[in-house]
């Protein structure tokens, strides 16, 4: 009886997953191939590759000035920055909000993660087993704070971690990633998210069932 319900539970996940692929899926951007002249050197020398002429009859070659501008470093991510600002807006202490925007701003996703920890008060072990993620792998990650783990790593512990999309979208942002929705897998995970459907077990079937790979053992 049981496993009839679970399995009547992860058709119905990946019918609905189906519906929010058709809403949201959107093709990669494709390359033109097209190159665009932004200056002539007719005093410059041919190229023998010819990666940057034109083919007409003057020996001209087309260069591509594109004045490089200096680039300044923002620590703040403007969204996050405006939700934690909207979030806070009630508050009658100013300090008190610059503190709180310096905490939440600049952490590094092993930050992020042992924030959330701390927030969900959960313990360590429910987390990395949650994850299906050997204890050591999980030490190393949470004993430098600069690691970058993989994508499927930091999906599998913001599942883990039962956090809402939004606060699954923070994280992963702090590691460099973001779901795409040129991706179908991503559009998927994206909406079992949206659906609090947090057991890694669940979200491989439901992955399985659409012929998308499997977050895998870690």
């Amino acid at each position: 009886m049981f496993g009839f319900k679970r399995r009547k539970r992860i058709k119905k996940y990946a019918n609905e997953a189906m519906l929010y692929i058709s809403k949201n899926y959107k093709l990669p951007i494709r390359s033109t191939g097209i190159n665009f002249c932004l200056s002539i050197d007719p005093t410059a020398k041919e190229e023998t590759s010819g990666e940057n002429n034109v083919g007409d009859s003057s020996n001209e070659e087309i260069k591509y000035n594109i004045p490089k501008k200096t680039r300044v470093a923002d620590p703040y991510d403007v969204n996050q920055v405006t939700q934690l600002l909207r979030g806070y807006s009630d508050t009658c202490n100013f300090n008190e909000m610059l503190q709180i925007l310096e905490k939440n701003v600049n952490q590094t996703f092993v930050e992020r993660l042992l924030y959330y920890i701390d927030e969900k008060v959960v313990k360590d072990s429910e987390v990395y087993k949650a994850a299906q993620m050997d204890r050591r792998l999980f030490s190393k990650i949470v004993s430098n704070r600069e690691y970058k783990p993989s994508k499927d790593t930091a999906i599998a512990l913001a599942l883990s971690l039962e956090l809402s999309l939004d606060e699954a979208n923070d994280m992963l942002s702090r590691a460099g990633y973001t779901f795409s929705h040129s991706s179908k897998r991503d559009i998927i995970i994206e909406y079992l998210f949206r659906e609090k459907v947090y057991n890694l077990m669940d979200v491989n079937d439901v992955l399985h069932r659409l012929n998308q790979k499997l977050i895998g053992r870690l």
